[in-house]
């Protein structure tokens, strides 16, 4: 059972628990969770836990037909059972080196040169005006994607959004730009390293499994971005990054 991660009230623990012992009748093993949205519970049974992507016909012909219907502007169906991942996960494989670098990825690279996107209290937040007012992101990179897709959903919020970013790399000098870009690509390879010392360890938790491949097309899309400038750990997966 994955539980939206809302309130820690008295009702709300009595209610997990209540929850789980439902789930736990017959002698099942329950295992709890928390994710993002506090307004959901996902509850799932696990009759043989192997991902689907180690199936050669899910990342072949499946994920093939998947792609070339993403790419289609004018289809009038979103491809995701939860429709914020239209714009925030175009792609399912997480095995892949990358993501393609549609909106929600490009701003996040774009923000986290320019510090409109920073770190807060181990979680990503944007920098909505220069009188620090934020709006948080979440705690981790395929948290703050996924709340970008629903930000893009909203026209005038994105209009508002690529301008704030607009006017704040126009700030940033070229040589100022270019050492933010060098940094944060050292930054994200480094943890890219000790994320897969980890998994070697077994010690890899479920948000370097989301982030793993995110930082791989962070770095991507950050090289690319360098060129045309226009002037299972309790610690936060931020640890050591400097992205304030």
């Amino acid at each position: 059972v994955v539980f939206g991660a809302g309130p820690d009230t008295a009702v709300a623990g009595q209610f997990r628990e209540k929850l789980k012992d439902v789930l736990a009748a017959g002698g099942r093993q329950v295992k709890d969770d928390t994710w993002y949205d506090p307004r959901q519970i996902v509850v799932h049974d696990v009759e043989l836990p192997i991902p689907l992507y180690y199936f050669p016909a899910i990342v072949g012909d499946i994920e093939e037909a998947y792609e070339q219907l993403a790419a289609e502007e004018r289809r009038s169906y979103n491809l995701h059972t939860d429709f914020h991942w239209e714009k925030s996960l175009p792609n399912l494989n997480p095995r892949r080196s990358e993501l393609t670098v549609g909106w929600s990825l490009g701003l996040l690279a774009r923000g986290l040169v320019a510090r409109v996107i920073g770190l807060e209290d181990g979680e990503l937040v944007w920098h909505v005006d220069e009188q620090g007012q934020t709006d948080p992101l979440g705690p981790s990179f395929s948290a703050a994607l996924y709340r970008l897709g629903e930000m893009h959903r909203i026209e005038d919020l994105q209009r508002d959004m690529e301008d704030r970013l607009a006017k704040a790399r126009a700030k940033l000098a070229p040589e100022e730009e270019k050492a933010r870009h060098e940094k944060l690509i050292e930054q994200f390879s480094g943890r890219l390293n000790q994320m897969n010392r980890r998994e070697l360890r077994g010690e890899t938790n479920r948000e370097e499994i989301l982030d793993r491949p995110i930082l791989r097309a962070l770095i991507q899309a950050l090289r690319e971005d360098r060129g045309t400038s226009p002037a299972g750990s309790s610690r936060s997966v931020y640890h050591g990054l400097d992205l304030g």
